[in-house]
């Protein structure tokens, strides 16, 4: 009878003990999120989800495949940006809250077909403003819009196929905003990061070589909206060019190259 009781304080010691150093959740306690919303935006997969009163965490789940797994647990924020997944495929999300020991049940589940975003990259060219981004794979359309400075809507500029687009009806010295997205059959990528360009328009170049020797004299047309000029010199036409000068000024549109005397070399203004 001894070794009982003696075998039973040491099994309700273990007991006591167990509880006292574990951390455990009481599976309930907490109300389930709401799954707000889940979309592509251009870095990833975008999570949002209702708060939870007395949560201090959330754990987000994800289903690429057969099963969920964990992808991420997340403090004080009520988004979560699910970074690294692949287009052409369709992911599942759902989330739990944590807090005071305590879990609630799982929230709603809600998918998304995920669709990369192009990288857009825009420049001035001799002909207008050029639009250029990355392939999608598996991307059926692409659509490029643009907005004037001052304006608060966005107006389509191209869709289609191509992979790059030239405006050449914008106003010279104009600040414009860009951004495209790509679509594959029903389903859109995120828009991807504005991108500003000031449209200005190439710059008429002459030189001549005058005769006390100086130096080639340049002078070029004024540019609407410019503020500087970059000089480029190249000894051999249609070769490399190395830049020789950055003039600044808005009224400046001469430049003395006294580095090259008693030759006629091509030089290009950008």
């Amino acid at each position: 009878m001894k070794t009982f009781k003696s075998l039973t304080a040491l099994a309700l010691a273990v007991i006591i003990l167990s509880a006292g150093s574990s951390t455990y959740f009481s599976a309930g306690s907490l109300k389930a999120p709401k799954l707000l919303s889940v979309k592509n935006a251009y870095n990833g997969v975008l999570i949002k989800w209702k708060k939870v009163n007395n949560a201090t965490s959330y754990k987000i789940y994800v289903k690429s495949s057969k099963s969920f797994k964990k992808a991420a647990t997340v403090k004080n924020a009520l988004s979560f940006t699910h970074k690294g997944t692949k287009s052409k495929k369709t992911y599942t999300y759902k989330i739990k809250a944590f807090g005071n020991n305590s879990s609630s049940a799982f929230s709603n589940a809600k998918s998304v077909y995920r669709v990369k975003t192009p990288t857009l990259t825009v420049k001035n060219t001799s002909k207008g403003v050029k639009s250029s981004w990355t392939k999608i794979n598996g991307a059926t359309r692409y659509t490029l819009l643009y907005k004037k400075s001052g304006s608060s809507k966005f107006k389509t500029a191209y869709s289609g196929k191509k992979r790059s687009f030239t405006d050449d009806n914008l106003f010279p010295g104009t600040k414009y905003t860009f951004k495209v997205k790509a679509k594959i059959k029903s389903k859109s990528s995120a828009y991807s990061k504005k991108t500003d360009m000031i449209f200005l328009e190439q710059p008429t170049l002459s030189a001549e070589e005058l005769l006390d020797m100086k130096g080639i004299h340049l002078n070029w047309s004024k540019v609407q909206g410019a503020d500087g000029y970059r000089i480029y010199r190249s000894f051999k036409y249609k070769n490399s060019y190395k830049k020789i000068a950055d003039i600044k000024g808005v009224s400046s549109k001469y430049y003395l190259d006294e580095s090259v005397k008693n030759s006629k070399l091509p030089t290009q203004i950008n």
